[in-house]
């Protein structure tokens, strides 16, 4: 099965990712070692970071070229990260319900539980858009109180865990919780979130055999198969 990296800040000088192409390249070619095939390029996207859709597509497809260029068998697929943020949503969900995604990947942040995101998860829910939220394990929140987790996860929200909380990377609270999130069945996929080669680098596949290791290979084969799917709604 392919695998799939549904959130990576691969794609140079959009946001805190990777900083020049040169960074891109490398974090491609440590993706692609451990057994990536596709990555979904996940800028973030906010109010102050006015990073929008059409650029990233453009980003992707200078980059594309340089991966081919290169001979690095990697695909790079554009997608964002829309940082949370109830007045940008509430003048801007209207538009966003019109557009053709089939999902948003949403940071709410790793503290509060935002404001009104209740109600951006179920109007898109209603309208056949999937809500993703990246890494909820890392909201104190959620850490602190996982029934309120289990609760947003009832009403339509889908996890995106970070592969690197599985392996320790994100502090004692996030894995603890991702792994109850795993054995709860209440994580719709797993990604890096990397953000360079070195610190914060894709770890995803050593994840998904972490997680093979003490829950079999149909939990890997279930996480991957969401992963894929999410890329076959933009290719």
């Amino acid at each position: 099965m392919r695998i799939v990296d549904v959130h990576n800040h691969i794609l140079p000088g959009l946001d805190h990712g990777a900083k020049t192409v040169r960074d891109s390249i490398k974090m491609a070619t440590q993706a692609v070692k451990d057994g990536v095939d596709i990555i979904i390029a996940t800028p973030q996207s906010s109010r102050q970071n006015g990073c929008n859709y059409e650029q990233v597509k453009l980003a992707v497809d200078i980059f594309q070229q340089e991966l081919n260029r290169y001979e690095i068998p990697l695909v790079i697929l554009p997608g964002q990260e829309l940082k949370y943020d109830m007045a940008w949503f509430a003048s801007n969900l209207e538009q966003a319900l019109e557009k053709s995604r089939q999902y948003w990947l949403i940071d709410i942040g790793t503290k509060e539980i935002p404001t009104g995101i209740e109600g951006v998860v179920f109007q898109l829910t209603i309208n056949k858009q999937l809500p993703v939220v990246s890494h909820p394990e890392l909201n104190a929140t959620f850490q602190k109180h996982p029934r309120l987790l289990e609760e947003y996860i009832l009403r339509g929200m889908l996890a995106q865990v970070e592969a690197g909380s599985f392996l320790g990377k994100n502090g004692r609270k996030a894995k603890k919780l991702a792994w109850a999130m795993l054995e709860k069945d209440q994580i719709f996929v797993i990604a890096s979130g990397a953000h360079d080669h070195i610190k914060k680098k894709n770890n995803l596949v050593e994840a998904y055999d972490r997680i093979q290791k003490k829950l079999g290979t149909e939990t890997v084969q279930m996480l991957q198969k969401n992963a894929a799917y999410l890329a076959d709604t933009i290719q």
